[in-house]
């Protein structure tokens, strides 16, 4: 492995947790993003549905207090069908609600709204006389029956207005949560990135420096010693080479000379001295 390669190994692993803990930290912040949006979606049906349910029974109210009280002509049958599709759109509604993501006091207030107006159901069946009973719903209940709906209906708009308070709450407390939980384990692997980065440069340093002895002692230069080497290893490895390679010019030009003596000595030339 190259110098250069275990010098760039530190800031690659640094490169690469910086970018995981982006994708991981932008993956949580999509996903609560999606919930939130699902939940404002459900919250808004919810609200149309509490306020439609409102209408209808004020609706269905003032039809039956027409029919009660028999102050103008009425069609019966296309009365009842009137009030009869208004709660069976009410019945329809609470069952969506039911279906949505909704909180515990919700779903109690939506069971409370289902149990009215099954009620006010079968008091209008027995008003139109599509049910028999042994005497018809008064005015006074009928109306009781709608105020308790249209106040249930208030509840339920007033709880869906907590409701969303409180989940913009959690889904913030969740992100900070999740930033914080990020935040330690990119402190955490990043100084286990900075100990293996610190081992690895002292670990080449030192091969750095026992080269650099090696070739000190190849060369002759006997006085300086591993630990007699400064701090910077590059220099220390420059120094030894160079005078690696003086000693090595050295012997060049003496192999050379004793050669040209060799030489002269087989041709019985012995003046030559080394």
């Amino acid at each position: 492995m190259s110098l250069q390669f275990r010098m760039l190994i530190p800031i690659l692993l640094m490169a690469l947790l910086g970018l995981g803990a982006t994708a991981v930290l932008s993956w949580r912040a999509l996903s609560i993003n999606e919930q939130a949006r699902i939940y404002q979606d459900d919250s808004a049906e919810l609200s149309e549905a509490v306020k439609v349910i409102a209408h209808q029974a004020d609706m269905s109210d003032d039809e039956l207090h027409g029919v009660m009280e028999m102050s103008t002509l009425f069609d019966i049958d296309a009365s009842w069908q009137l009030v009869k599709f208004n709660m069976d759109d009410i019945t329809n509604r609470i069952s969506v609600i039911d279906a949505l993501s909704v909180s515990a006091e919700m779903r109690d207030l939506n069971g409370k709204l289902k149990i009215i107006s099954r009620e006010f159901m079968h008091d209008a069946a027995k008003v139109y006389g599509m049910e028999a009973a042994p005497e018809v719903p008064t005015r006074e209940l009928i109306t009781r029956l709608t105020e308790q709906m249209k106040a249930v209906s208030d509840q339920m708009l007033h709880q869906a207005a907590l409701d969303r308070t409180g989940f913009e709450t959690m889904s913030n407390a969740k992100f900070n949560d999740q930033v914080q939980v990020m935040a330690v384990a990119v402190l955490a692997i990043s100084l286990v990135v900075i100990l293996g980065s610190v081992f690895l440069v002292q670990r080449t340093a030192k091969k750095i420096r026992a080269v650099a002895a090696n070739l000190a002692h190849s060369s002759g230069n006997t006085e300086r010693t591993d630990g007699a080497f400064g701090r910077d290893e590059i220099a220390n490895l420059q120094n030894a080479a160079q005078s690696f390679a003086q000693r090595a010019t050295a012997l060049a030009a003496f192999q050379t000379e004793l050669g040209v003596a060799v030489d002269a000595a087989v041709a019985g030339d012995f003046s030559r001295r080394l």
